[in-house]
Formats: C-alpha cells, structure tokens, sequence
C-alpha cells in the first residue's frame, strides 16, 4: 500500500511497465520520444495514474482495480499524448 513511483525517459523506443497492488498507489511517467509504451497496471482503491507522452507513435495501456473479485473504488487516471499516430487503452 501507498506505493510512489515517478519515471522520467526521453529518447525512442523506451518501455514502462509498473505493476501497483494495494490502495493508495500513484504513478507519474513522462516520456519524451518516439515509439514509446507505458504499461500501469494498479489494483486496489484510491490509485491515481498521471502518464503523459510527447511525441509520435507512443502508447499508453492503464488497467485500474480489478483483481479477483475486486473492483476497486475512486482510482483516477489523467492521459495526455501530444503528437501524431498514438494510441491508449
């Protein structure tokens, strides 16, 4: 529980995958670049995940609260891509 990580990376081709279980979990990842992945991966309650991307063909994958039989309550993801060709799930 109440889990931090902040990840910064510029460049291409770069990859973050971060996998959160408990409540109170916040991820912050930027990334900077082309072809870049982020992967946030968070279970529980009350987990919040800023993720932002410049760039092209970048890709965000955020799945929050689903665990078991647990659904999880009140977790937040704020997504922000700038530039051509990216996708998010």
């Amino acid at each position: 529980d109440d889990n931090t990580a902040f990840v910064t990376q510029t460049g291409a081709d770069n990859t973050a995958d971060l996998g959160q279980d408990g409540d109170d979990n916040f991820n912050e990842t930027t990334q900077i670049g082309d072809n870049n992945s982020v992967v946030a991966d968070q279970y529980g309650d009350n987990n919040n995940a800023n993720l932002g991307q410049t760039g092209d063909g970048n890709s965000i994958t955020v799945a929050q609260g689903i665990m078991g039989t647990d659904q999880g309550n009140f977790n937040t993801a704020s997504l922000t891509q700038m530039g051509d060709d990216n996708v998010f799930d």
